[in-house]
């Protein structure tokens, strides 16, 4: 189904999808959804991303959409949340069939705490072929020292699976630098392939924050799939960054007031729709009433 056959009741303004993905540059018909065996295929979804040259999935779930929406949902809530949707993870990721190429193994803590049971490889020794998890944000110095730990215990990194927030730019990056490592990759993101503003942040869709402050109106958007759109316009606050798995885990109250800012900055400028400046109004609310309790602490 293409957005432009889409309509949207958002508190109460029906929005034109076709208007929204041309303003904001939404590729909304880049997705194909796979079966999976044993998950509903219409909360719980797999789409594979019909890009060249590499293997990109998003998977959608009710948790991952939260995670996405609702960037105060950090520390402990954020651990129930990702523990709720761990069961989900795992099926499909078991969908892959990984082991057919080796052992499955962490590259990093983050792993497990996303939900994914496998080893760390610093507590492993001689390794066979091996498939390493390695967490998004990443960069092509860390698959080499993957791939160098993995040798150094006398294994063969045969397969890269990258799992977190990430944009196509950073698909292309990252399967470059695996590709030149002889090392096949697969990507799985949740919900989307965002897109990058100037600043590095990730977003659904929304304005370069960075080109705003100096003036200029740059719009953004993701390559999503439409029905996932229609779930996410009803609570995503435009131009939030999706990215900071790792910081809203730790909680880092530093990144957390970072996002206050941006959406107290975002909120002042006549640039939206009241049904989106409602949006990030009421996030702003959740983040400075989550910042007040870590700050109470």
């Amino acid at each position: 189904m293409e957005a432009r056959e889409l309509r949207i009741d958002v508190n109460g303004a029906l929005l034109d999808l076709e208007m929204l993905t041309e303003e904001y540059g939404l590729r909304t018909d880049l997705t194909h959804q796979v079966k999976v065996e044993g998950l509903d295929g219409r909360l719980v979804r797999l789409l594979r991303v019909l890009i060249s040259d590499f293997n990109v999935y998003l998977v959608e779930t009710p948790h991952i959409l939260r995670y996405v929406s609702h960037p105060y949902i950090s520390g402990e809530s954020l651990e129930v949340l990702m523990s709720e949707n761990s069961p989900l993870l795992r099926r499909i990721v078991d969908r892959f069939t990984l082991r057919r190429f080796g052992s499955l193994v962490a590259a990093d803590e983050l792993i497990g705490r996303m939900g994914i049971d496998a080893p760390h490889i610093q507590d492993l020794s001689d390794l066979g072929d091996v498939v390493a998890a390695i967490p998004t944000p990443a960069t092509s110095e860390s698959i080499e020292a993957v791939h160098s730990q993995v040798r150094e215990r006398g294994g063969r990194l045969r397969v890269v699976l990258f799992i977190g927030p990430m944009g196509e730019e950073d698909v292309h990056l990252l399967g470059d630098a695996a590709n030149s490592l002889g090392v096949d990759s697969i990507f799985l993101a949740p919900a989307l392939l965002g897109s990058r503003d100037s600043g590095g942040r990730l977003m659904a869709y929304g304005v370069d924050l960075d080109a705003l402050r100096r003036g200029r109106v740059v719009t953004l958007g993701s390559v999503v799939d439409p029905l996932t759109l229609c779930r996410l316009l009803r609570e995503y606050p435009p131009g939030m960054d999706i990215s900071g798995l790792r910081e809203r885990m730790a909680p880092d109250p530093d990144y957390l007031r970072s996002l206050l800012e941006d959406l107290i900055f975002l909120m002042e400028q006549p640039l939206f729709e009241p049904w989106q400046v409602d949006i990030l109004l009421r996030e702003a609310k959740n983040l400075r009433r989550q910042l007040m309790r870590y700050e109470g602490r």
